[in-house]
């Protein structure tokens, strides 16, 4: 992935279509929510069983939506983003007194917990219950 050629096809869409005036940070953050949401929307209700009935070009159109904001935001806001991707501190530790065995991964100092039990990663609140 080249992410300089992209962020280029990102500025050049937008000047194309002076949309420049309407990307301020904080409505390029709102609609990300919307296209994250709408990803959310394609998985809602189903279990486990109907992943694979799901259409993947629905899926990755979303993603593709998501991307484009996280990285039009990062161009707005002058921040690296692949720079801040690659300081993420992608640490993992073992937890033994943790009913199945758990991992505590730690993603840019924030700890999430891998229950090998479950196979579920989630936040400290609902550790070891």
């Amino acid at each position: 992935m080249d992410l300089k050629k992209i962020n280029q096809k990102i500025k050049n869409f937008v000047k194309e279509r002076d949309w420049d005036q309407f990307h301020s940070p904080k409505n390029l953050s709102m609609a990300l929510s919307v296209e994250a949401s709408e990803l959310v929307e394609i998985f809602q209700w189903l279990k486990e069983s109907d992943l694979k009935k799901i259409d993947k070009e629905k899926v990755a159109d979303e993603i593709a939506d998501i991307f484009f904001y996280l990285l039009r935001i990062s161009q707005k806001m002058n921040i690296d983003i692949e720079k801040s991707f690659y300081a993420l501190d992608f640490q993992a530790t073992h937890d033994p007194n943790c009913r199945g065995g758990s991992t505590t991964v730690f993603i840019g100092g924030v700890p999430l917990f891998w229950s090998t039990s479950s196979h579920v990663c989630h936040p400290p609140l609902s550790r070891c219950r």
